[in-house]
């Protein structure tokens, strides 16, 4: 509570307007104008180094994705409707995303445009002529929460895309 003026009479400014600026910190936003967090709230948060399948699961499901252990130990990801795994290295220290499919209309060609024009995920023909989609997620040396979960939109919007572009 901050004290009524009459109550600051006779106190040096200094003082007076402490009183004042202090409350209004916590007013002040930790996001930019542009809605970004901003440097200062960056370097406050958390250094994730490794993640393991039930931390990725709760962050998961806290932005609303639809995720399950399956029982082998990864995790599917339904994204429009479509089943979509992830992976957690060995050492937790790194996350892929796959996809596959045994149908469509992929060819070498849209896979090479794709890989051509793509810089965070690459797409493939296995030896049947499936086409692969995957994203990788390397932790080690630390990542924030906030660059987990750009990866897990980067994951779902390259998907879309991929559809569009290669499968269909």
């Amino acid at each position: 509570m901050v004290p009524c003026p009459s109550a600051l009479r006779g106190r040096p400014a200094a003082a007076r307007l402490t009183v004042f600026l202090i409350p209004c910190l916590a007013l002040l936003p930790a996001l930019h104008p542009s809605g970004q967090p901003t440097r200062a709230a960056m370097l406050l948060e958390k250094v994730i180094e490794s993640i393991t399948v039930d931390e990725l699961i709760e962050l998961m499901e806290g932005e609303g994705y639809a995720v399950e252990t399956h029982k082998l130990g990864f995790l599917q990801w339904k994204i429009e409707g479509f089943r979509c795994q992830l992976f957690i290295a060995d050492d937790a220290e790194a996350l892929q995303f796959h996809v596959s499919f045994g149908d469509g209309n992929a060819t070498l060609q849209k896979v090479n445009d794709w890989n051509a024009a793509k810089r965070f995920s690459r797409t493939y023909l296995d030896d049947e002529g499936d086409p692969h989609l995957e994203l990788d997620l390397d932790l080690a040396g630390g990542v924030t929460e906030a660059r987990i979960k750009d990866y897990l939109r980067t994951c779902r919007v390259s998907f879309g895309a991929w559809c569009g572009e290669v499968v269909e």
